[in-house]
């Protein structure tokens, strides 16, 4: 059985991380790139304007040809002054 990716796949940047290899994932545009001076991985995705990078949280989906949409993620203060941790999730 042959595995691909098919047009419309759509998750988180981690999602496709955990569920396919880096060297699949590279046939589809979608790197991903480890710095052997650290534990530091970086993420990119080929887009109709070229690589873009990713950070893990990000919504990524699949639309062909090596190609891939992004949309991206924020963290915005809820406002509450007592409480710094507490911050939700919006997109932008």
């Amino acid at each position: 059985m042959e595995i691909t990716l098919h047009i419309g796949e759509r998750g988180t940047v981690d999602d496709f991380v955990y569920a396919y290899k880096s060297g699949f994932l590279i046939n589809y545009g979608f790197a991903v790139l480890k710095d052997f001076g650290s534990s530091k991985i970086t993420y990119l995705v080929y887009t109709k304007e070229g690589p873009e990078k990713v950070e893990s949280f990000d919504t990524v989906t699949y639309v062909g040809k090596k190609h891939w949409s992004i949309e991206r993620w924020k963290y915005e203060e809820d406002g509450n002054d007592m409480d710094t941790h507490n911050a939700k999730m919006a997109r932008f």
